[in-house]
């Protein structure tokens, strides 16, 4: 509830009418009142603050010759922009984004992970490389990481670039810079890219998409969650860590807590034997059946209209017999649809959506729930 507090009141209004422009745009301060539920005069001070402000502009005039005619609004592409570094085998995906989340610039910055501190070398160089060329004031950076960023800021799990374990390198960065900085899981900001992207398209008898899990198997392996349309994380960022799941066999002695988990350990033994079929998908029986039983877990919990997967070795065949393992287990009328997911440019989507969304006083207040 905002009842008493008119400052907060005011920024919510603003955003949401910032909001509506940026995605609606062009849009006339009546449509906007009336898609808002806010009264004109209330609309009509909020626009011609961001106009002023440099965040909207005028884009034409609405109406017939003869009747009423209406100043249309778009969002400014130069109110400001954001640097985005995503980090991918190695390197750099260094972008320049505009306000409205186009890409400006893109070049790839190779990074020393020998420690933590030559890392963040390489990302101040990247940084201060974009902020010399941006022609707008940098308004937030953002990065997305191959570890799990837990509820504190800290990163673990990063065995990339171990120098950063239990780093807070979104307080690092914004205390050099004086710009906000979001630092986000890579699996997480590819499953939030994915939705906004496609998660609404699928055809599905339960379209549109509203849950949605998202699994990746490489040099690591993950998953994101999407529920009700938003990122779900859990109390310490720890949900969609799938790798840690437990055994579903007698195993041996060994404390799968440490490093990426059993599944995890499994799943790469697999990979480093590279027993693949044609077009390299895996085609090993336990490799099938591990993966699908780690997706029975997810229906059962959440039922979700869609399972997206990414990955070494996968392909139709092998999706094709991931989904008939799960069928043995699911019922017909509950099994999701299942998608491949090759789409490179999803996970720097997610990392301009996230920096997009923080920016936003009213998407802030929804934000322990997700993006």
């Amino acid at each position: 509830m905002l009842v008493g507090q008119p400052k907060l009141l005011k920024e919510v209004n603003r955003d949401i009418i910032k909001d509506m422009i940026f995605e609606e745009g062009p849009i006339t301060k009546p449509e906007l009142a009336k898609a808002s539920n806010l009264s004109l005069p209330t609309v009509n001070k909020i626009v011609d603050g961001l106009e002023r402000d440099g965040i909207v502009r005028q884009d034409g005039i609405t109406g017939s010759s003869s009747g009423k005619k209406a100043k249309q609004y778009v969002a400014n592409e130069k109110a400001g922009n954001m640097i985005i570094l995503y980090y991918l085998n190695g390197a750099f995906r260094s972008c320049l984004v505009n306000a409205v989340g186009s890409k400006i610039h893109e070049q790839l910055s190779e990074v020393n992970c020998e420690t933590g501190e030559l890392a963040l070398e390489s990302a101040y160089e990247a940084i201060d490389e974009l902020i010399r060329i941006s022609e707008a004031e940098v308004r937030a950076i953002g990065f997305g990481v191959p570890g799990v960023v837990k509820s504190d800021k800290r990163i673990t799990n990063i065995s990339a670039i171990p120098g950063w374990t239990n780093l807070k390198l979104e307080e690092v960065v914004s205390e050099k810079y004086q710009i906000p900085v979001f630092v986000e899981n890579d699996v997480k900001l590819t499953t939030v890219g994915y939705y906004h992207t496609f998660g609404q398209k699928h055809d599905h008898p339960k379209e549109p998409c509203h849950d949605m899990v998202y699994i990746y198997i490489g040099k690591g392996i993950g998953s994101g969650i999407i529920i009700n349309g938003s990122l779900h994380k859990g109390f310490s960022s720890f949900a969609g860590e799938f790798g840690y799941l437990a055994p579903f066999e007698e195993t041996e002695e060994k404390n799968y807590a440490q490093g990426g988990g059993w599944l995890e350990d499994k799943i790469q033994y697999f990979l480093s034997k590279n027993e693949t079929g044609e077009c390299g998908e895996r085609t090993d029986e336990k490799y099938i059946h591990y993966i699908a039983a780690s997706i029975v877990g997810y229906i059962v919990t959440l039922n979700p209209e869609a399972v997206v997967l990414q990955g070494k070795g996968l392909a139709e065949n092998s999706i094709s017999a991931i989904k008939e393992e799960v069928k043995k287990y699911i019922p017909e009328e509950s099994l999701p649809g299942f998608y491949i997911n090759e789409d490179e440019e999803c996970g720097i989507n997610g990392l301009i959506n996230l920096c997009m969304a923080n920016l936003s006083t009213t998407k802030q207040l929804v934000l322990k729930s997700g993006i």
